[in-house]
């Protein structure tokens, strides 16, 4: 985040930058994370998507919107267990 856009918040959303202020700032300004990313960088994202649809791309455009559907409901069951996972063990 710029410096001049955090400022423009505190001008029009003061308790969004109140709020801003109460988290850690390694976890959302790149400067302050210390080179460790906790989350998914842009590049990084595209890249895990392009390979999840390496042995796809020659397919039709119908068949492609179904792969992404039914690799996108296979990626949401996975996590919802993995989430439960966690809840029961008291994570």
């Amino acid at each position: 985040m710029d410096w001049q856009h955090l400022g423009d918040i505190r001008a029009n959303k003061p308790s969004a930058a109140e709020w801003l202020d109460q988290l850690p700032k390694q976890n959302w300004v790149q400067c302050f994370d210390e080179e460790k990313r906790w989350g998914h960088m842009t590049t990084n994202l595209s890249e895990y998507v392009n390979s999840m649809f390496k042995n796809t791309r020659h397919l039709s455009v119908s068949s492609l919107v179904d792969e992404t559907y039914f690799k996108t409901a296979q990626l949401f069951a996975i996590r919802g267990r993995q989430t439960n996972e966690m809840i029961n063990s008291g994570s």
